[in-house]
């Protein structure tokens, strides 16, 4: 199981760039990353790789130091969504501040999943990413972010 903490990413500063090619949650890299979502993969309208949407939180959400995020997401896939992995990423490089929570599914073209974030080492005020990837039937991932402010 691979997972997002202190590595490579965080040092390399993996949710802070902002090229026409975007690295994913787990490396893969995704093409044509563009406008104000950039972890979104584009999609033609749902034909190709899975699509996810995370509505809840919105960016800028504030929660207090050492509370849980409740996180709401849409995904779709013509071929079946098998998995929807939810993470909660220090943007300063200090790790995950919201452990893994990774959700098997049967393989729906369309649903729409919440699960709670737990807190982890979650002990200062800082911004954190909440990134949500989806897997369809071929392996095919797609990513949304949404910046949340703890303490603040």
């Amino acid at each position: 199981m691979s997972r997002i903490g202190a590595g490579p990413r965080e040092a390399a500063g993996w949710w802070k760039r902002r090229p026409a090619v975007c690295v994913g949650v787990l490396g893969a890299t995704l093409a044509a990353c563009a406008g104000e979502n950039l972890f979104t993969v584009p999609t033609t309208g749902g034909a190709v790789g899975p699509t996810v949407e995370i509505t809840v939180p919105q960016d800028n959400f504030a929660v207090a130091v050492g509370e849980p995020v409740l996180v709401t997401v849409n995904v779709a896939s013509t071929l079946g969504v098998t998995e929807v992995r939810f993470v909660g990423v220090s943007t300063v490089g200090a790790g995950d501040r919201f452990p893994d929570v990774i959700v098997a599914l049967p393989s729906p073209q369309d649903t729409t999943i919440s699960r709670t974030l737990e807190p982890n080492t979650l002990t200062t005020v800082e911004e954190v990413d909440i990134v949500v990837e989806a897997t369809d039937l071929l392996g095919e991932t797609a990513t949304d972010r949404v910046t949340i402010q703890v303490g603040s």
